[in-house]
């Protein structure tokens, strides 16, 4: 039974852990382009005796000052004689474009992963309960393994109100591959129940399990996750760590809603794994 309000534990997930797989990892950027502009000056002619005003091009007028090349003002126009001249209209150039960028901020996870039994599991409560037995119904997690060795990362989902646990059986993804950001998609309504009792249509939680499974050697003590993001189709949910008020520090069995927490009951992250385990907030990604 996975970690409830008020001391409630969720219960185990029916689902085992299945082979890895692993999303390919994603990047963007976006080009740039300047933007400048000019315009020409003007100067008058002198006034002659007599005359009367010049025209742009006509004889003993002003010529006309040329445009400008893109960027450049124009040459100013020389005054006829008897006639005020006329100034040139400067050139004008334009450009536009954006930059491109990466977001700041992630959560980190930090589980020392020495046997076989160890897990940790990391939860988001939800506002309220939403329905995931929807088809298309999704869970996404991008995440980057620092440190790791054998085990898995797996997304998984609890109801309420007895926070039942239902796991990725095959969506989940080896620690052993570090190093490069990674995705793992989850089909929520198509995942068997198995032995669980989940309520799909009453989801309250979501989040990640970190475990030595299915490993039977090769851990890495500690085994470090971040976590750029978490997000839920159903409701167009989405929690990305931007910023040190979506992560909650502290050992709880019942986090706030929306922030990200270690579920520290016993049958979530066990009692001999939950020492040295943690959740913080990191200013910049890997």
């Amino acid at each position: 039974m996975g970690g409830g309000g008020s001391g409630n534990g969720g219960r185990g997930g029916g689902a085992g852990t299945d082979p890895m797989s692993e999303a390919g990892e994603e990047g963007n950027s976006a080009g740039e382009a300047g933007m400048g502009s000019s315009t020409g000056g003007t100067m008058g002619g002198s006034s002659g005796s007599g005359g009367t005003s010049g025209t742009s091009g006509g004889g003993g007028s002003g010529n006309a000052g040329n445009g400008g090349s893109s960027g450049s003002g124009g040459t100013a126009g020389q005054g006829g004689s008897g006639g005020a001249g006329t100034g040139g209209t400067g050139g004008a150039g334009a450009g536009g474009g954006g930059t491109g960028g990466t977001a700041t901020g992630c959560g980190k996870l930090t589980v020392p992963l020495n046997e076989s039994t160890d897990q940790a599991r990391f939860a988001i409560t939800l506002s309220s309960s939403i329905d995931m037995s929807m088809t298309g119904a999704t869970v996404s997690v991008s995440f980057y393994v620092q440190s790791g060795g054998g085990g898995s990362i797996t997304p998984f989902v609890q109801d309420t109100p007895d926070y039942y646990f239902l796991r990725g059986a095959t969506a989940n993804a080896p620690l052993s591959e570090t190093g490069t950001w990674r995705t793992i998609n989850w089909d929520v309504a198509a995942e068997p129940l198995g032995s669980s009792t989940t309520n799909k249509s009453a989801i309250i939680r979501v989040g990640v399990e970190i475990t030595a499974a299915p490993a039977t050697s090769g851990w890495s003590d500690p085994t470090v996750v971040f976590l750029d993001s978490v997000s839920v189709s159903t409701g167009s949910l989405s929690f990305p760590f931007d910023s040190s008020t979506t992560v909650y520090p502290t050992p709880t069995n019942n986090g706030p809603a929306d922030q990200l927490w270690l579920n520290s009951h016993e049958e979530d992250t066990l009692p001999e794994t939950l020492t040295g385990t943690t959740v913080a907030w990191a200013s910049t990604c890997p």
